[in-house]
């Protein structure tokens, strides 16, 4: 059963970061740059509108930022936010 399981839960999170990585934008929404969770080699990160990388691929799960923040996995699976410049935060 616990095979079964697990599939399925993966997937489902898969699901979701794809949601959220894609969902638009609030109207009227955050001050400074824009950027993109991108997935390198299985490492998350952000680019500008340019493709240029912007905070380099390290963390395990990245999403959209809010105020300047964006919740983000350590690679050892620790939730954490991180900053337009990287910088985790716990």
């Amino acid at each position: 059963m616990k095979g079964r399981i697990l599939p399925s839960v993966l997937a489902s999170i898969a699901l979701l970061f794809l949601l959220l990585a894609f969902a638009a934008p609030s109207p009227g929404g955050d001050e400074g740059p824009r950027l993109y969770p991108v997935v390198v080699e299985g490492k998350w990160g952000y680019i500008d509108n340019t493709g240029k990388v912007a905070v380099a691929p390290r963390f395990g799960a990245a999403f959209r930022f809010s105020e300047g923040l964006a919740p983000v996995q350590a690679p050892e699976g620790k939730g954490s936010a991180a900053t337009s410049t990287g910088e985790g935060l716990t």
